[in-house]
């Protein structure tokens, strides 16, 4: 896989990729390097089947150098929010947050994006009943209405993911709060 960016404060980077699943230990490995001569190694596993964990740790110039990057799989696998942390000697010295959209044809991704802060997301929408509901803190309460006004369901999740199986067909009122935020959204469940 090749990769490529211009930056104004580096120049143009080319990168050379290798990944690969060891039959071994289970882990995915990844393997690059660019065209100044820089090379790293990432170990990498699911976390869950839509959260994708890797990291990397060299030394540079006597100093622990660590990555941690997490990719979470979005909308029905049609986008990747990515968001990387890089320490040296424990100080942070880069973050990185952003979406990774695929591009119509379903294998190439256009570009990355800003990740909007305190987003909940609710999908699919419409759904059958089963909905997954991800927020970019953790929710601490959570609140379904039907049509008239009811409630049918509560829960205190303290998650940032949590999956939803609704069994009546209609439109239902989600409210979602959050530490910082109470957001609502509505959802409709087809048969």
């Amino acid at each position: 896989m090749n990769e490529w960016f211009d930056d104004l404060s580096v120049g143009s980077l080319r990168g050379a990729n290798l990944i690969g699943l060891s039959s071994s230990d289970g882990f995915i490995y990844w393997f690059s390097v660019d065209n100044f001569g820089t090379a790293h190694d990432h170990t990498g596993t699911w976390l869950n089947p839509r959260h994708f964990y890797m990291e990397h740790e060299s030394q540079v110039g006597g100093q622990t150098f660590r990555e941690e990057i997490h990719f979470r799989l979005r909308a029905n696998n049609t986008r990747i929010v990515v968001s990387l942390v890089a320490t040296l000697d424990g100080a942070v010295v880069q973050t990185i947050n952003g979406t990774l959209y695929l591009q119509s044809n379903g294998n190439r991704v256009t570009g990355i994006a800003e990740h909007k802060e305190n987003s909940i997301e609710i999908f699919p929408n419409p759904s059958k009943g089963a909905i997954a509901i991800e927020s970019s803190e953790n929710m601490i309460e959570l609140l379904v209405y039907n049509e008239l006004g009811q409630e049918v369901f509560r829960a205190k999740p303290n998650a940032t993911e949590y999956d939803l199986m609704l069994h009546e067909t209609g439109v239902f009122v989600l409210k979602i709060q959050t530490n910082t935020i109470t957001e609502t959204k509505k959802v409709i469940i087809n048969e």
